[in-house]
């Protein structure tokens, strides 16, 4: 709640021109004495009619072209390497074509160490369509090895793919409308596979 919170700094473009704004620059020298922006917070009008806005924070990347690199939508949706297309609330960009098939490494979850760290890590490949994209997730220490294990509801619950219903009453694991595939294993005492008519599950082969 910022009801009581007191501006101290205002800046003000009186401009009604959709999509105009203001924006705070950090500037410094480059080694040849030139005038240089690092880095920029702006604020982005985009509906003077409906008082719309994004805030959009910018820098130089690894190539030193400047670039936007984070944006908060008018409606809340944050868009970290993206800034179109916000319709979920947290959306990560590749930087890449939907359809190139060079791997992504948008997210992951890291320990503090400075090198080798432990971490789960999402991978995302493209493909030239729908079926033939692929995303991964695995536990790894980096530059090290891919190691761990992915716990999915270790409390309690239940793993369902291919549905958003119910999970049926006793069911850890249920796979619907497809296959349940173990290659080059065999079942191992104390385990169960029930099949029904609608799909079916293979061992070894």
């Amino acid at each position: 709640d910022s009801a009581n919170i007191e501006p101290i700094l205002v800046l003000k473009n009186d401009n009604t021109t959709d999509d105009n704004g203001i924006s705070i620059d950090f500037s410094g020298k480059d080694t040849g004495a030139n005038n240089i922006i690092y880095g920029r917070i702006a604020t982005k009008f985009t509906n003077h009619s409906t008082e719309k806005s994004h805030m959009i924070f910018s820098h130089r990347n690894d190539s030193g072209t400047f670039a936007e690199w984070m944006r908060v939508s008018h409606d809340g949706n944050v868009g970290i390497g993206v800034g179109s297309n916000l319709d979920r609330t947290l959306t990560i960009g590749t930087g890449l074509a939907k359809t190139s098939t060079t791997t992504a490494y948008p997210f992951a979850i890291q320990s503090s160490d400075g090198s080798n760290a432990g971490r789960f890590s999402m991978h995302y490949t493209g493909g030239a369509d729908a079926g033939s994209r692929k995303l991964y997730m695995q536990m790894e220490e980096e530059g090290v090895a891919n190691g761990g294990d992915i716990h999915l509801n270790p409390h309690g619950g239940a793993v369902q793919v291919g549905s958003t219903g119910a999970v049926t009453s006793g069911v850890k694991l249920e796979v619907n409308g497809g296959k349940l595939y173990v290659p080059s294993h065999h079942a191992q005492a104390g385990t169960a596979l029930i099949g029904e008519q609608s799909g079916y599950a293979m061992f070894g082969s």
